[in-house]
């Protein structure tokens, strides 16, 4: 088995979260799903262990692989908005206002700003400030 891009972006999942389950939750995956996938890394690397998993921290071997993948899976996004010439919107809310509320807005800036994206992440509050601070969705202050 060889290197793939999605065995490194679980990797870079987990390490940024600091846990399988966090970044199962980020990734919206079954826990099960990522561990199984971070074995496969494993595996592939010669059976190198890339996390202690009691208490769960990064191994030598896991820090080296996490430090020479980060910059490129932090800064894709960034790359991706600018390579597709528009802008991008990550919003998370309640589902009752994913549903109900946002979108005839959704609407109306569709028609103002044809290559805007919008990335919409439905959770509760605890969820969605988790997520703020994961820099998976927006925060702006009014």
């Amino acid at each position: 088995m060889s290197l793939n891009v999605y065995h490194l972006e679980v990797f870079f999942h987990v390490a940024k979260h600091g846990s399988v389950s966090q970044a199962a939750e980020s990734m919206r995956k079954e826990q099960p799903t990522i561990s199984a996938l971070i074995g496969d890394l494993e595996k592939s690397l010669g059976d190198v262990r890339l996390f202690h998993r009691r208490p769960f921290k990064l191994t030598d071997q896991g820090k080296e692989l996490f430090e020479a993948i980060r910059s490129f899976f932090t800064d894709l996004p960034k790359i991706e908005e600018k390579i597709r010439g528009g802008d991008i919107i990550r919003i998370g809310a309640s589902p009752i206002i994913l549903r109900d509320h946002l979108p005839p807005i959704e609407k109306q800036l569709r028609q103002k700003f044809p290559r805007l994206r919008l990335f919409l992440r439905e959770g509760n509050e605890p969820q969605l400030l988790r997520d703020v601070e994961r820099d998976d969705i927006e925060w702006r202050s009014p």
